[in-house]
């Protein structure tokens, strides 16, 4: 048996440049791989269950929890973490969206394209062109994300009557979200979105282009090909439950058939 551990520095998308000092997040993280004590739970799909099986694997202590990572640098570590433990190379299915068959796509893990975050300092200091305003951008964690549902759901249960776009209100509070601070203060999110709103048009519109132009993570999309039709569509690596686990082949000169089930008569003795 080979008892060697191995292990892997994983960079950081983040660099850890977007958490409060006070954490001292690094900017890599070393992990090893995960053993089948690890995957207890994991088949539940739940958030929890991958932030469990990720805390497993870190080598070293960090001051950090783990379900407080950006999402980005969590993808990251829980990617290079079933990489070390599985194998590279990661197979998927994909239905193409013009002739609705079936077909494999691959993907190699230690190929995969990332952005790197690099700024000077955090939150952004920013001047909004229209207002002037002082304000601080940056991005949204997971625990504003769960702020965000809350205010979505309590909002339906406040209005039961009306019609509500989910995605042109949770779109609305994210902006608000990335105001960390407005003249260096930091502001509860009902006020950020009470300041969101009487903003002029324009300094909304930039907010949205610097949403949508600062992005820092794992390339989790790329063009393919169809088989069957020669069509182009793109892939996204979605991680499930799949993810966490290698396909196999049957070994060799073990084989079934389908048959009907049937007997021989036996003679009386």
């Amino acid at each position: 048996m080979n008892d060697t551990v191995l292990s892997e520095e994983v960079f950081l998308p983040s660099k850890g440049l977007i958490y409060p000092k006070e954490l001292e997040v690094p900017k890599s993280i070393v992990v090893c791989p995960f053993k089948t004590k690890d995957l207890m739970g994991l088949f539940s799909n739940s958030e929890s269950s991958i932030n469990t099986l990720i805390k497993n694997c870190i080598v070293g202590d960090l001051k950090i929890n783990i379900k407080d990572l950006h999402i980005e640098d969590r993808t990251a570590l829980f990617t290079r973490i079933r990489a070390i433990t599985l194998g590279s190379y990661y197979n998927t299915k994909r239905e193409c969206p013009t002739c609705h068959k079936t077909f494999e796509v691959s993907w190699d893990l230690n190929n995969i394209e990332c952005e790197y975050l690099d700024i000077d300092e955090y939150p952004i200091p920013i001047t909004l062109p229209a207002s002037q305003n002082n304000i601080s951008f940056g991005f949204v964690m997971p625990n504003e994300y769960e702020e965000i549902k809350d205010l979505i759901e309590k909002r339906k249960k406040q209005f039961p009557d009306k019609e509500f776009d989910e995605e042109e209100e949770f779109s609305f509070y994210y902006t608000a979200c990335t105001i960390k601070r407005i003249d260096n203060i930091i502001p509860s999110l009902e006020s950020r979105l009470e300041f969101l709103l009487e903003l002029p048009p324009e300094d909304f519109s930039y907010l949205r282009f610097l949403i949508n132009s600062i992005n820092f993570g794992m390339n989790n999309r790329k063009y393919v090909t169809c088989p069957h039709c020669k069509a182009e569509t793109i892939s996204v690596l979605a991680i499930t439950e799949q993810f966490f686990r290698n396909t196999y082949e049957i070994p060799a000169g073990i084989r079934v058939h389908k048959g009907i089930l049937g007997c021989a008569p036996t003679k009386n003795v």
